[in-house]
């Protein structure tokens, strides 16, 4: 059985699906020890993007089977498809699935090339096809439904027991008056790192959307955002394809048996169930201080970076070439006065009482031990990148994300506190 199920409001919205997958022959990210160049496209990649509502209060989600976008990238991509649909950038939401078995989207140190060539063939395919396929897209009139449950699927990358609430699975429905759904959103926080292979792959979020798109009424369009994942693995990394799929299925079933809810129970109301579509989008950002070293003190945590067997052992020599890189942009940075603090954005959409919050990072599990789930659907890897969010805990514990996962980010350690901080701010809404 469900947690639970709410009814918002009936809205309109538009579907369109489009294929962005690299020649064989780039460079896969995510993984700093492991073969490159990709030898072949294992599943093909796609951006999927749903139009919710019409006019000025249209919203526009656009999810790609990517790893991740910086910033900059992320906006002016909002900004142009925001241009030419006449919305507003905080009506267009840009979030990554978090593959790490797509192209080089992201600047990871030692993690493959960066590909500037594909981001802007990337932005083309997108900008291109939406101008010329948006207004052949079919208009659907559906009823607005969320549906929480949970899946146990998810593994603490630690061994401690997953944070509470963890296992939540948000499924956003959108169902036509002749029963089918045109369209989902999956929410659900594990790392798409089954796969480690040379094959380019969306992993298990492409897998999982084929799955329900071959079994759910109405052949719908899957978008998954990814929840807080920065410490949660599936139950193996770098496993077969046939095992891969196996997990996904479970998944699919889970996302099946959440959206058969009871029938003798009645949806919660949780929104106004009239035509009027109106969705709130609102903007919080955070400054927050990173560990800005002197060069001293850079030279000194090279040292130890360099000589720590475990991280050169797990890495092979791509560790190398990364700590020398890390230590020679940081040196830059210092000279350069740049500024020592990160901004942590977070997009609030709101469709009735029910809240989507997109943060630009890699959120710890622990977030949900703070907040109330439902319904509440939280993205990560969203309008941007700028890498872990440890809780308290794990920070003092050190270990990989804490300790070394900023030299492949490229970038200065983010100091304590700020997952906590997010946490409070969306405890507040």
């Amino acid at each position: 059985m469900p947690e639970s199920g709410y009814f918002f409001l009936t809205m309109k919205l538009r579907t369109l699906k489009i294929d962005i997958s690299p020649q064989a022959g780039v460079d896969l990210c995510g993984f700093a020890n492991r073969p490159q160049p990709s030898t072949h496209l294992l599943d093909s990649l796609f951006c999927k993007i749903l139009f919710l509502g019409e006019g000025e209060e249209q919203i526009v989600l656009v999810q790609l089977d990517l790893i991740g976008l910086h910033g900059e990238f992320s906006n002016e991509l909002r900004k142009r498809l925001g241009a030419d649909l006449n919305l507003g950038i905080e009506r267009i939401q840009v979030f990554c699935s978090h593959t790490h078995s797509g192209p080089c989207t992201l600047e990871l140190l030692a993690c493959g090339e960066f590909d500037p060539a594909y981001l802007d063939f990337l932005f083309n395919k997108v900008v291109d096809t939406l101008a010329t396929k948006y207004s052949d897209c079919e208009v659907h009139t559906c009823s607005v439904k969320w549906f929480s449950g949970s899946c146990d699927l998810g593994v603490q990358r630690r061994g401690k027991r997953p944070a509470k609430g963890v296992d939540h699975l948000g499924v956003l429905a959108f169902q036509s008056s002749s029963g089918g759904y045109p369209a989902l959103l999956i929410n659900y926080a594990m790392h798409p790192v089954m796969l480690r292979g040379s094959g380019i792959s969306a992993d298990y979020p492409g897998e999982l959307s084929s799955e329900l798109e071959r079994n759910i009424q109405g052949e719908p369009l899957v978008l998954f955002g990814l929840g807080a994942a920065g410490d949660m693995d599936p139950p193996g990394v770098g496993v077969d394809v046939s095992q891969m799929k196996k997990w996904s299925a479970k998944l699919a079933g889970e996302v099946i048996s959440c959206m058969n809810i009871d029938p003798s129970r009645s949806l919660k109301n949780i929104g106004q169930s009239d035509a009027h579509d109106e969705i709130i989008v609102t903007r919080h950002s955070i400054r927050w201080p990173v560990e800005f070293l002197s060069a001293e003190e850079i030279d000194h945590q090279t040292e130890l970076y360099l000589n720590d067997k475990q991280s050169l052992d797990l890495f092979g020599p791509n560790y190398q070439r990364a700590v020398q890189k890390w230590r020679q942009n940081r040196l830059i940075e210092l000279s350069s006065n740049a500024a020592n603090d990160v901004e942590i954005s977070l997009d609030i959409v709101q469709i009735g009482q029910f809240k989507m919050i997109l943060v630009n990072a890699e959120l710890f599990s622990s977030i949900y031990s703070t907040i109330d789930t439902k319904p509440l659907c939280l993205i990560s890897c969203a309008n941007g990148m700028l890498g872990y969010l440890p809780d308290h805990e794990h920070f003092q514990a050190g270990g990989y994300e804490v300790d070394l996962a900023h030299i492949f980010y490229n970038s200065f350690r983010i100091k304590a506190g700020l997952l906590e901080e997010i946490a409070h701010f969306i405890s507040s809404l």
